[in-house]
């Protein structure tokens, strides 16, 4: 990652790229932390920056990317929304 800032999530700009943490990550997507675990687990989520020994971190646009290539939904005749 070049040009990667690690700042608190508030002081992330929308078009920037930074590292940004669990709480973040949680709102954005919606989600909970055990989500990401199982995910991660399975190798179906962006890789993760330990920050410090209790610390860990995403690289916001590697989430939003990964966002935005998840399926959105499914219509009942089982077509994709």
């Amino acid at each position: 990652m070049n040009n990667v800032e690690t700042v608190a999530s508030e002081n992330c700009k929308k078009d920037d790229d930074c590292i940004v943490n669990r709480a973040w990550v949680v709102g954005y997507l919606g989600c909970s932390s055990s989500s990401i675990d199982r995910w991660e687990k399975s190798g179906d989520f962006p890789q993760r920056y330990q920050l410090a020994a209790n610390r860990v971190g995403w690289s916001k646009r590697a989430v939003m990317e990964w966002t935005s290539k998840r399926p959105r939904g499914i219509k009942p005749d089982g077509a994709s929304l």
